[in-house]
């Protein structure tokens, strides 16, 4: 009878498989379980981003909601805007600046003590995606009596590409530092010497402006603008029944280090004073005489203005 004998070869390969086949099995088993962990965390993020998109969809339509409801609700507001004034002048007639010609809202300011200097009511609202509307209206005390007075109604843009902005209506024009701010939000009584000689406190007339916001790292806007010419300086009538005032201004700022920061430009504003002219009283100093002047022809006006702002490390609460 003959023996088989087994290959010692076979027989290696048999213990080899006996000893590392569960080690193989749990290796597998292993990256099969981190798997379906990464499986179960990709799911985990999906649903998460679902919500996300499915939020941010109904902000979406609550904002396209707001913005329908705002077309019917503008924001109003009031100002109540009383001061106290007293200064050395007692005269009985209109103020006078010796030397200048003023306009009338200049010339009407001398009420002395308490006074409710003007009252405004403004209107604020969103038209479409495109523009929104403003309206303000001054209910002003004229020689002792109340009058309501259209002081700003204007429509302008929001979405223009490139930073391009149109606003068209009347409207406060950007001249100097001070001129498209309202006099009430001044922290004095009355607007510095030039913007009562040369603006009549504010030039706010019907025109449309035109400005850019530059794509640079600081602040630069460049516009200009076109206007009626029915306010002081012009004469109160426009030129050949077109635009009687042109301006256009050039504003720059930005951080000066941590604690300070600057804004300036320059502007300019063209008025074109039709044949029937500019009238106007110019008082001596002494109020003793007076002269009845006429101008008409070209008024140029140029404007520079520099403000520079300080605040230990950039507090706006101590400057």
């Amino acid at each position: 009878m003959q023996r088989r004998t087994l290959n010692p070869l076979l027989l290696v390969l048999l213990a080899f498989g006996l000893i590392f086949l569960p080690t193989l099995n749990e290796a597998k088993a292993s990256q099969l379980k981190d798997f379906r962990q990464k499986l179960d965390d990709l799911q985990q993020q999906i649903e998460q981003l679902k919500i996300q998109n499915e939020q941010q969809n109904q902000l979406r339509s609550n904002g396209a909601a707001a913005l329908t409801t705002n077309l019917f609700n503008p924001q109003i507001g009031m100002v109540l805007n009383g001061r106290y004034v007293n200064n050395s002048y007692r005269g009985a007639a209109p103020k006078q600046i010796s030397g200048f010609e003023l306009g009338d809202e200049v010339l009407n300011s001398t009420n002395h003590g308490l006074s409710l200097d003007e009252t405004e009511i403004s209107f604020l609202a969103n038209v479409d995606n495109w523009f929104r509307g403003a309206a303000d209206l001054a209910i002003a005390d004229n020689d002792g009596e109340s009058e309501l007075e259209v002081e700003q109604a204007y429509f302008q843009t929001t979405s223009l590409p490139y930073g391009l902005n149109l606003k068209a209506g009347r409207f406060m024009a950007d001249l100097g530092y001070l001129n498209n701010v309202h006099q009430h939000h001044d922290n004095f009584t009355v607007r510095p010497l030039p913007y009562q000689v040369f603006l009549n406190g504010m030039y706010n007339d019907d025109g449309l402006q035109f400005s850019w916001l530059t794509p640079t790292p600081f602040y630069l806007e460049v516009g200009s603008g076109a206007f009626s010419g029915n306010k002081f300086p012009n004469g109160g009538q426009s030129v050949n029944n077109g635009a009687g005032s042109y301006s256009a201004f050039f504003r720059t700022g930005g951080s000066l280090g941590t604690n300070g920061e600057f804004i300036g430009g320059i502007s300019y504003l063209r008025s074109n004073i039709g044949r029937l002219g500019r009238n106007s009283i110019s008082q001596s100093y002494d109020q003793e005489s007076s002269t009845n002047l006429n101008f008409s022809g070209q008024n140029d006006l140029y404007i520079a203005n520099l403000k520079y702002s300080w605040s230990p490390d950039g507090n706006n609460f101590s400057r």
